[in-house]
């Protein structure tokens, strides 16, 4: 799956290894939210996660429960 750019990240679990983005991909009309995962099954997954880590969509909001 392709992706065309993400938003708001978040973390979603209180050990901090899951992310919450707003993901827009290609075939869908607008973002939909995924929670990316360093082991994730998918390569776009990873990505996302890696991404996300290296900060290219912003700040990292904590995790709230």
């Amino acid at each position: 799956m392709s992706y065309q750019y993400a938003l708001n990240p978040r973390y979603s679990s209180p050990d901090n290894k899951l992310i919450d983005l707003d993901v827009k991909f290609e075939q869908f009309p607008a973002p939909i939210p995924f929670t990316a995962n360093a082991d994730d099954s998918t390569d776009y997954g990873r990505e996302l996660h890696a991404r996300a880590m290296a900060g290219d969509f912003g700040p990292i909001q904590a995790y709230q429960s």
